[in-house]
């Protein structure tokens, strides 16, 4: 069989198995409404994709000013590279991504980037095109693979779910060995993921919120109950999906919570502003919707795809329905929602 036709099959097996016939119509998808269209209204951390981009060197200096780094000795090289740990008892792997124009006197930030169920570390890297946003903005990511080609998030996904595999501490363990060879920016590492991998980033910032600044999660939701999920320290959010997702539904089904759910939890739990939120930034089916006021400057924001699929928007379209919308370039768009919220 070849890969092409693999993938079909496992797709087609995973949407069986998420969402049942009857409760799967994008239908029912209830999106907030488009404001002007091609009229692009960038504020805070969403960022016309088009725009220039600030360099995350000035970003990291403002870490740099009330924590002074300690990276003699650090032997980190540029470049890519594939690396193992044991956690549990279990040997994990990840890709490692470090642009160029790392400087190992200067403090980096470190960004993860999960790849969805039945996904590899290697075919989200390759469809989200993080790694090229990751240089603009002087970003070290690692592309983390679940066992099982699954991450246990709560209720989801595969194996890691069912034998209970522990990706926090897979999480943490990276965090620890990638710190060991990089000038890691502690107050600066953060979690982004498709599908399964943005469930594992909705349970980082529920379980690792000392550590991880902030998420944000490419159609996936919470999958922990929110009473749950206990933040030491409210959690950034930036949430991206499309109206049209089968696998995910944007309004919910049987066995997943709509995306409201996951937004409302965070809302709360930031202490954002009540309300309806505001635009700040639209572009032809995109909108994207911010609620501030929050504590800590920790931000809630949407960026809904009308009519868009089981996707990673800006990036390569993946055989999960849908194509991937051109109108919004998610890894720019998060990196420089990263860029923004550090941790206090």
């Amino acid at each position: 069989m070849s890969f092409g036709a693999l993938k079909a099959v496992l797709a087609s097996s995973l949407l069986a198995l998420l969402v049942p016939t009857a409760c799967g119509s994008s239908d029912e998808a209830a999106a907030p409404t488009t404001a002007d269209a091609d009229a692009a209204v960038p504020e805070g951390g969403t960022t016309d994709p088009d725009a220039a981009v600030k360099p995350v060197p000035d970003a990291a200096s403002q870490d740099a000013a009330v924590t002074t780094p300690t990276c003699s000795g650090k032997p980190g090289t540029t470049g890519d590279k594939a690396l193992t740990l044991t956690v549990g008892g279990k040997a994990r792997t990840y890709n490692l991504h470090v642009p160029a124009t790392y400087d190992p006197t200067k403090l980096t930030p470190l960004v993860f980037v999960f790849h969805g169920y039945t996904m590899t570390a290697a075919e989200i890297a390759t469809a989200s095109h993080f790694a090229a946003a990751a240089d603009k903005h002087g970003m070290i990511v690692a592309f983390p693979q679940g066992l099982g080609n699954g991450f246990n998030a709560g209720d989801c996904c595969g194996t890691a779910q069912t034998d209970n595999v522990d990706d926090v501490a897979f999480t943490s363990a990276m965090i620890a060995a990638v710190d060991a060879d990089y000038c890691v920016a502690p107050k600066r590492v953060f979690s982004t993921g498709f599908s399964n991998g943005g469930f594992l980033s909705y349970r980082l910032a529920c379980d690792l919120s000392d550590k991880i600044a902030a998420i944000a999660p490419v159609a996936g939701g919470l999958r922990l109950d929110v009473a749950a999920c206990n933040p030491k320290r409210p959690v950034p959010v930036l949430h991206i999906h499309g109206t049209g997702d089968l696998l995910v539904p944007y309004s919910g089904a049987i066995g997943t919570n709509p995306v409201s759910y996951s937004i409302d939890a965070f809302k709360t739990k930031n202490g954002c502003a009540a309300g309806a939120g505001k635009v700040v930034y639209t572009k032809s089916e995109v909108s994207c919707t911010k609620w501030d006021g929050c504590t800590a400057g920790a931000d809630v924001e949407l960026c809904t795809v009308t009519g868009g699929g089981h996707q990673w928007p800006g990036g390569d379209t993946l055989p999960y329905g849908g194509s991937a919308s051109p109108n919004l370039d998610s890894s720019e768009t998060i990196a420089a929602f990263f860029d923004a919220h550090p941790i206090p």
